[in-house]
């Protein structure tokens, strides 16, 4: 009977100890999965902290509507897989809105960067200096981006095959050694990782149409954030802060 007691004691005080290592989530606080790797919109900065126009966007957002939000970094393919997971209730990253998702009840908040297009990059050594000279040939991108999309939308006139990669940096190695002739990603993440020491090459005339960074998610419950967040965007640029935003990462 001892023996049991001890046993049962044992196992409630093990019990709290696992309790107590999660780190603990402010009630009413928004979880936001998004990309660590989409400068200059959203990345970690030197800290591990987020940094990026997304991040003081989404920071200015927050303090107009006065909800709390909690940033979990990650690679965009985690992310994704977070958000999908309902482990995060808000997405934010190389996101649009797109009709395939919403059939699949993905809500979308209101365009907060216009604009946005993807484009092709090469090793510059590269004999691939054209969409045509893709054909027979893979293409990498990031799974679930933006350029992704695009890369889908193109395969098949161009007759190239496609190789997900996890994040950007991956992406860009497997052009750079070889495995992949091309890559496609949003042009001023690209142009950013470029100028920052990336050895590839934008092609010229590659570029995708222009779309709108958007935030989503994929619960009707969550459609409060959307209210929020598209409320906070209209009164940030009605004040000012928008656009000294925008400035402050304009090139």
């Amino acid at each position: 009977m001892k023996k049991c007691i001890l046993m049962a004691l044992w196992a409630l005080t093990a019990l709290f100890l696992l309790a107590g290592c999660g780190k603990k989530t402010p009630a009413g606080t928004w979880i936001i999965a998004a990309d660590n790797d989409l400068s200059p919109f959203i990345y970690a900065g030197a800290d591990g902290k987020a940094a990026g126009l997304d991040a003081e966007i989404l920071e200015a957002i927050a303090e107009d509507q006065g909800f709390r939000y909690e940033l979990r970094l990650s690679d965009w393919n985690t992310a994704m897989g977070v958000f999908t997971s309902h482990q995060a209730q808000v997405l934010l990253g190389s996101l649009a809105s797109n009709q395939e998702r919403a059939d699949g009840g993905w809500y979308f908040s209101s365009s907060f960067y216009d604009g946005v297009t993807q484009s092709m990059a090469m090793e510059p050594s590269s004999d691939t200096n054209t969409l045509e000279d893709l054909a027979g040939k893979a293409v990498a991108v990031v799974s679930g981006s933006l350029g992704a999309e695009y890369a889908k939308s193109l395969k098949d006139q161009y007759g190239f095959s496609i190789a997900t990669y996890k994040d950007s940096h991956a992406m860009y190695a497997a052009v750079l050694d070889g495995t992949a002739a091309a890559c496609f990603e949003d042009t001023e993440a690209m142009r950013d990782s470029i100028e920052s020491g990336i050895g590839l090459q934008m092609v010229e005339s590659s570029e995708s149409r222009p779309v709108g960074y958007c935030v989503a998610v994929c619960n009707a419950e969550n459609r409060t954030f959307l209210e929020l967040f598209d409320k906070g965007l209209e009164n940030i640029k009605a004040n000012g802060t928008y656009d000294r935003l925008l400035a402050k990462y304009a090139k």
